[in-house]
């Protein structure tokens, strides 16, 4: 019996990112094809194809994750991000009509989200939360039963519109996406330490060596994500919370992060709201792709395919 392959795309700001994934989650093939951010939507329909057409006698199956909010189930798309030609159309079988492949769609963050439900750090975990630094923004996802809780339009776990403060700030500094997205992060660092040549690798750096002005730092910033995480938490009630982002592959970053939820959980003074374990990612750059294919097995064992 042949084993069955998925072809995964991945709808980014600049490229598509490409892979044959098989049943058993092993990556056949990957690649890109390079894409103008502000491209119409016959570009992107056309890149897609040039991608299918390569792939088409090895599978029939197709799984694309992209910014916005997406209808999983249905196939609709109600919005795509900076693909602003893309609202409200089922475009999953727009593009399998275009393609004559199976296909199926789901935001790129939730993607990340199911690849830690199907085979990573929230596989087992009912109720569970994943929070994505990202380099401008937070992605997100909330698990309840296992699975993606999407909300009543899809867009649950779209933590990047968080506000810390009750009087908005005109340039939205208090918005989560900008004061914890990674970029908030090496801002932070800059204030602290006064050096304006930062970026997250030196930051990852002078957290392995032990320099005491970046970890001054990342301890401001991680206070921020610890308040965040808390009220996220007072909403949830999840048990475990996944972070993700290359920052948490250093392990002196994780026990900062640990240390901040413990001091904010600790100086609640209702002591009503349970502390959630945190965990790093299992999965980094690959993420989406697995998710992809989760996604798509799930909906065939549902019949939905």
């Amino acid at each position: 019996m042949c084993m069955k392959n998925y072809l995964t795309i991945d709808i980014g700001r600049n490229w598509l990112r490409y892979a044959l994934i098989s049943e058993e989650i092993d990556v056949c093939k990957t690649g890109k094809e390079q894409l103008n951010s502000f491209t119409s939507r016959e570009d992107l329909f056309t890149t897609i194809k040039k991608i299918t057409d390569s792939f088409c006698l090895r599978t029939d199956s197709l799984a694309i994750t992209m910014p916005g909010i997406i209808d999983t189930d249905s196939g609709m798309a109600y919005s795509a991000g900076i693909y602003r030609f893309i609202r409200n159309e089922p475009l999953a079988r727009e593009i399998s009509e275009y393609t004559g492949m199976k296909t199926i769609i789901l935001n790129d963050a939730k993607a990340a989200a199911l690849a830690e439900v199907g085979y990573g750090s929230l596989k087992g975990v009912h109720t569970g939360v994943m929070v994505m630094l990202l380099g401008t923004g937070i992605g997100g996802a909330i698990i309840h039963d296992g699975k993606i809780f999407n909300g009543a339009h899809f867009g649950a776990g779209e933590f990047s519109y968080l506000t810390d403060s009750t009087q908005r700030a005109t340039d939205n500094s208090d918005m989560f996406a900008l004061s914890c997205s990674l970029n908030g992060l090496v801002s932070v660092v800059k204030e602290v330490t006064h050096h304006e040549n930062m970026n997250i690798l030196k930051i990852m750096f002078g957290l392995s060596k032990g320099k005491e002005d970046i970890i001054e730092g990342v301890k401001v910033y991680c206070a921020r994500l610890a308040n965040y995480i808390y009220n996220i938490q007072c909403v949830v009630d999840a048990s475990t919370f996944v972070i993700s982002g290359n920052i948490t592959d250093e392990p002196a970053f994780m026990r900062i992060i640990q240390d901040a939820i413990d001091e904010r959980f600790s100086n609640d003074s209702y002591q009503n709201i349970f502390q959630p374990v945190i965990r790093g990612v299992t999965f980094h750059e690959d993420a989406r792709k697995y998710g992809a294919v989760y996604a798509y097995k799930e909906l065939e064992k549902k019949g939905k395919i």
